[in-house]
């Protein structure tokens, strides 16, 4: 599968977190962070199965909690019953005391609790290959004025690369609409104005904020060296013990 990263870069992996603790879900994803993976977010319930169907992830990625266990049954009903006759690994973070009823549900793996971030990464490796994102990102607050095909709008960035942006948003625009963008970084008073081409969209709504991913298109030379070294003063900083970006 080939799919667009959230920042527009190429990626060649979806994972489907399956989880409905939020913390939970931001501590995998900031574990994620540096590679160019597509991250969809579900709950562990409900008709799962029709949803791996339709999302179609490289490796399902389901949190055990006890006592419901969600995830372990939704790993047994993947393993009895693949959606479409295709067999997708799963991955379960569990207890300690759990990793005999994980192996019967047919987890591919396990990582245990409290999640260790190179165990953790490590393991999804085993089944799918991760490829570190080509430049930094930050996580950055910043109204976007977008005008395409479905009408214009406003919303606010959730984080920011030299080479695009994700967006949170209720709006659905699909991959591949080109749009209109405007924007200012904090403390700049010219107001940076470019092309985008939507490269992904994260509508489920379960767990994070939905919203989508657009790479920046026809940026002029000087917006672009203003965005590189705002995104790169900003990765400076925050690996600076006790600094805040």
């Amino acid at each position: 599968m080939v799919a667009e990263g959230e920042s527009g870069g190429p990626v060649t992996v979806t994972l489907l977190l399956l989880e409905d603790q939020r913390g939970d879900l931001d501590l995998q994803r900031t574990f994620l962070g540096r590679h160019e993976v597509r991250i969809l977010a579900e709950h562990p319930d409900g008709p799962v199965r029709e949803r791996v169907l339709g999302a179609r992830p490289d490796l399902v990625i389901a949190d055990v909690e006890p006592p419901e266990r969600q995830g372990l049954a939704v790993c047994r009903v993947l393993k009895e019953d693949p959606p479409g006759g295709r067999l997708v690994p799963v991955v379960c973070l569990i207890p300690r005391t759990l990793r005999a009823d994980a192996e019967a549900a047919g987890a591919d793996a396990v990582v245990f609790k409290p999640i260790v971030q190179r165990e953790f990464v490590d393991t999804v490796r085993r089944f799918v290959p991760l490829v570190e994102r080509r430049g930094p990102r930050c996580p950055v607050k910043l109204r976007f004025s977008f005008e395409g095909a479905g009408g214009a709008g406003q919303a606010f960035s959730r984080d920011l690369s030299a080479r695009g942006v994700f967006l949170k948003s209720d709006r659905v625009l699909p991959p591949g609409q080109r749009l209109k963008l405007r924007f200012r970084l904090p403390g700049g008073e010219a107001e940076i104005a470019c092309a985008g081409i939507i490269r992904s969209n994260d509508a489920t709504g379960h767990g994070l904020p939905p919203g989508f991913g657009v790479e920046f298109l026809d940026l002029a030379a000087e917006d672009r060296a203003r965005l590189e070294q705002f995104v790169g003063g900003f990765a400076r900083r925050s690996q600076v013990p006790g600094s805040r970006g």
